[in-house]
């Protein structure tokens, strides 16, 4: 393929996040220069970061995923959320579209979550009549080609995102609407591993090389700017590719020895402390303690040794009365 039969596709509406957009762009022209970039939104962005840009009316909403993402340029698309941060390329994606319709990864939260406006709870947000072990796929990065199945997929998005809105526990998060819509589709889609949408807002694990980091950093600051900041993410987790979990706040833990890395200062090791030994406690007086019963070893040395002495005896008794046979006249 070539031209714009292929490349990357991000929506962005409202100047901020074109912005951010515009650096998500920047991160994948560092280390995938020759991919396609395109730009669905409803500000006109500096000249020179995408191929292709289109202006829209939007609601500056996250209903404008849901309804804008079908009118990307290519037929092969990979779409990524203007929070993202591109480590590494990854073309491998387009080959797996050979096979599948749409590609994304799990939600490493398991669900999004709502805050009951009555109750102050924090509930995951359910759809009815959708098994609770159908999981949640995060929208952040996908993967799709045109079909007629995806293409009936982004619209029945769109259907039962505005239903959830009219539900009673309202939710303006997208992946629900998302994780409906797919359940009920005919589409054919593949989940892809962590580390092509590695988030920053919970626990993940990867395994190979990070390729893209998905989330705003709101911990304690290790950069002065975004740029640098992922940067310094990209280098902390990626130093290993070996088995390796990220945990806020503490950083990477690393599979191969208890080692870690810290994010505040990704070329530090820090040896986390083994646990020590508990000591040995007394038994209490009153508690009585049995003999310690006897090995197997010994318990048959002193089986044969008391055969031995059994069959010496029988011996020695059939001796003497031999002996005694042979002396009566």
């Amino acid at each position: 393929m070539s031209g714009f039969e292929r490349g990357i596709l991000y929506i962005a509406t409202g100047p901020s996040y074109v912005a951010e957009a515009i650096g998500a762009a920047r991160s994948v022209r560092d280390v995938w220069p020759g991919i396609p970039l395109a730009l669905i939104t409803d500000v006109s962005p500096p000249p020179g970061c995408f191929d292709h840009v289109e202006i829209v009316a939007a609601a500056r909403s996250s209903r404008d995923k849901p309804f804008l993402i079908g009118r990307s340029p290519f037929e092969q698309t990979i779409f990524l959320d203007a929070d993202t941060y591109c480590c590494a390329p990854f073309p491998e994606l387009f080959d797996q579209l050979d096979r599948f319709e749409l590609l994304a990864a799990l939600e490493d939260g398991r669900f999004s979550v709502k805050v009951d406006p009555v109750t102050g709870e924090e509930r995951f947000v359910r759809v009815p009549g959708i098994p609770e072990s159908f999981p949640e796929l995060n929208t952040g990065v996908m993967a799709f080609r045109r079909t007629p199945a995806t293409t009936a997929l982004f619209e029945r998005w769109v259907a039962e995102y505005d239903e959830v809105l009219s539900g009673p526990l309202s939710d303006y998060h997208d992946q629900p609407s998302f994780r409906a819509a797919i359940y009920r589709s005919a589409v054919q889609f593949g989940v892809l591993p962590s580390e092509y949408n590695f988030r920053l807002g919970c626990p993940g694990s990867a395994r190979t090389r990070i390729k893209v980091i998905h989330g705003r950093w709101t911990y304690a600051a290790i950069a002065p700017t975004r740029a640098a900041t992922m940067q310094a993410l990209d280098r902390t987790f990626n130093d290993s590719i070996g088995p390796r979990a990220f945990v806020p706040l503490l950083g990477i833990v690393h599979g191969h020895g208890p080692l870690a890395h810290s994010p505040a200062n990704p070329d530090r090791l820090v040896t986390l402390a083994a646990l020590p030994e508990p000591a040995p406690q007394p038994l209490p007086e009153t508690v009585a303690v049995a003999p310690r019963p006897a090995p197997v070893r010994e318990l048959a040395r002193r089986a044969i040794g008391g055969l031995r002495r059994a069959a010496g005896a029988i011996l020695g008794f059939a001796a003497s009365a031999k002996a005694s046979r042979q002396t009566v006249p």
